[in-house]
């Protein structure tokens, strides 16, 4: 085994790289605690891998079997890792945030899903390929595909919907930032009032989401 990862680093070239080569493969922005995802209000976790429970919500409470744990306990912790939470009984639930199929499965339903064995059979028979989002400028330099476009008509659970937004993640533009506009009071409202400068930017930031 090892004449062949030997083998391989030569092919490679990896056995001459150099300091400046190993730097190039290190990361230019140091990782900061806002990059890892945490346990936000609105979010759901599973319990031991049996339950998903209601949204988490600030000072909220869940029952469990023994006693109740506190939603304060889970906010803010990494969604990455699975973790273990003291009830009020002093037992240690398993705490993690559910799958795709975890949550199709397990949540509240008044119809049937279509299973996520099924939703990726689906999904992988459409043949979907989605390229990364590009901007304008980036865009111009290189070959653009036509946007891709799916018409969902709705199979009643939202299961299948859920599967193809996930096979078009990549290929969506980054969300909208709205620039921060302070309300203007009724008596101020004057239609013969010329725009300003952050009507026009919000103008322009829907159009372009829009075209």
């Amino acid at each position: 085994m090892s004449k062949v990862f030997g083998s391989l680093w030569r092919v490679s070239n990896l056995s001459r790289c150099t300091q400046s080569c190993a730097i190039r493969f290190t990361s230019i922005r140091p990782l900061s605690t806002g990059d890892v995802p945490r346990y936000q209000q609105g979010d759901r976790v599973i319990i031991d891998g049996v339950k998903i429970y209601k949204p988490l919500i600030k000072d909220g409470k869940t029952s469990v079997s023994r006693g109740e744990i506190l939603h304060n306990d889970i906010l803010g912790r990494e969604t990455s890792k699975p973790f273990f939470a003291r009830s009020s009984r002093q037992k240690l639930y398993r705490i993690e945030q559910p799958t795709l199929t975890q949550y199709i499965s397990q949540t509240p339903r008044l119809v049937t899903p279509i299973y996520s064995e099924y939703a990726e059979t689906i999904v992988s028979l459409l043949d979907i390929h989605a390229t990364p989002f590009r901007s304008e400028d980036d865009a111009h330099e290189t070959f653009s595909p036509p946007p891709l476009e799916i018409l969902d008509s709705g199979t009643g659970h939202g299961s299948l919907t859920l599967h193809l937004a996930r096979a078009i993640a990549n290929a969506n533009p980054p969300p909208l930032n709205f620039p921060i506009i302070k309300p203007i009071h009724p008596k101020h409202l004057n239609p013969s009032t010329p725009a300003t400068p952050e009507d026009d930017l919000r103008d322009q930031t829907i159009r372009a989401w829009t075209e």
